[in-house]
């Protein structure tokens, strides 16, 4: 017993037009996956950089503080918390 394909039309579909349809649905999902790929900045020796981009954070709290010496707080200050990773 063995599988036959068809078309929307009912004609038999061969061998050699399924292996033609295969590659060409390789081909498409090879070509989606460049498209979706990172770019080349956030991308080092196979790991993908991700998260908060560097000197933001900084830039949020030096702003924050400025709203708050604005608004009439008297004692305003930046204070940075590292955690260290063993």
């Amino acid at each position: 017993m063995s599988l036959t394909f068809v078309n929307h039309n009912g004609d038999p579909i061969t061998d050699s037009r399924m292996a033609a349809m295969r590659a060409q649905g390789m081909e498409l999902e090879r070509q989606r996956r460049l498209a979706a790929k990172a770019d080349a900045v956030s991308v080092h020796k196979g790991w993908r950089v991700s998260g908060i981009k560097p000197y933001i954070l900084q830039e949020a709290a030096q702003q924050c503080k400025e709203l708050a010496i604005k608004a009439g707080w008297l004692e305003v200050q930046l204070q940075e918390i590292k955690k260290l990773v063993s």
